[in-house]
């Protein structure tokens, strides 16, 4: 499909020139323009310019100049001063419309859009200005949907990062709290052995102190003689004392006979 927002419209035919000068010095500049020295043409119309700073028609050939040159910014701002200048609504229209041209090669859609629109509302006919307008809104929306598709597809990307993070922070909360049972279950391990270890050391002492009174109680291997009934005690101190007093009878009587024994010598 031709694109036809890359045609550059010019006025030339439709001013006259009333300075012979300022005339050739525009008329040699078109002629440079028209053989492709796009940049003696520039130099030719800025000459021409300085020759005539009221007249808007150097600033609109200069703006075509910049325009072939792809210095875009220069290029509007050329055209803007020839709208400034200009009370001619057909040159203001053509002017508006390369404003738009400009912005569409430079991907400024909006603009683009807008400069088309005040080239139509002063040549509602011009069918250039109709199409490029067109093509420029479709531009504009092909933009906008890519747009919407990166950012939703950047919006996917972050969800799934943010996704990670929080798998990764589950995994290390989950290694942490690991870690943390691990070291609980040490410490754990460690207070039942401290304690084993403790009853070993009381059970250690324990036995030491039994075989100590042991000792003491069954000197030499000694075993420990039963323990006697109170009613077997009294039988036996009862049987000491009969026993004592048979004993008393015997030793009495011997006292008797010894008592009564004299020497006669």
């Amino acid at each position: 499909m031709r694109i036809k927002f890359l045609t550059i419209i010019f006025c030339f035919s439709a001013f006259a020139l009333f300075s012979q000068s300022f005339k050739g010095t525009n008329n040699d500049g078109v002629n440079k323009y028209e053989k492709k020295q796009y940049d003696d043409a520039i130099g030719l119309f800025k000459k021409s310019s300085e020759l005539d700073s009221k007249s808007p028609i150097p600033d609109f050939n200069l703006g075509a100049g910049y325009y072939k040159t792809k210095n875009y910014k220069e290029s509007i701002e050329s055209f803007e001063k020839a709208i400034g200048k200009s009370n001619d609504e057909g040159l203001k229209s053509k002017a508006w419309y390369n404003i738009g041209n400009a912005y569409l090669a430079e991907g400024k859609y909006r603009e683009a859009i807008e400069a088309y629109k005040n080239s139509l509302k002063l040549s509602p006919e011009d069918s250039d200005a109709k199409y490029n307008l067109t093509y420029a809104l479709n531009k504009l929306k092909k933009k906008q949907e890519e747009e919407q598709k990166q950012n939703q597809n950047q919006n996917k990307d972050q969800n799934k990062d943010q996704d990670k993070n929080q798998n990764q922070n589950k995994d290390q909360n989950k290694n942490q709290n690991q870690n943390q049972n691990q070291n609980q279950n040490q410490n754990q391990n460690k207070d039942q052995n401290k304690d084993q270890n403790q009853n070993r050391d009381n059970n250690r002492d324990n036995q030491n102190d039994q075989n100590k009174g042991n000792n003491n109680q069954q000197p030499n291997g000694q075993r420990e003689k039963p323990q006697m009934s109170k009613e077997d005690a009294e039988k036996i101190l009862n049987a000491l004392k009969d026993k004592e007093k048979d004993l008393r009878k015997e030793n009495g009587n011997k006292e008797r006979v010894n008592n009564s024994y004299r020497i006669d010598w």
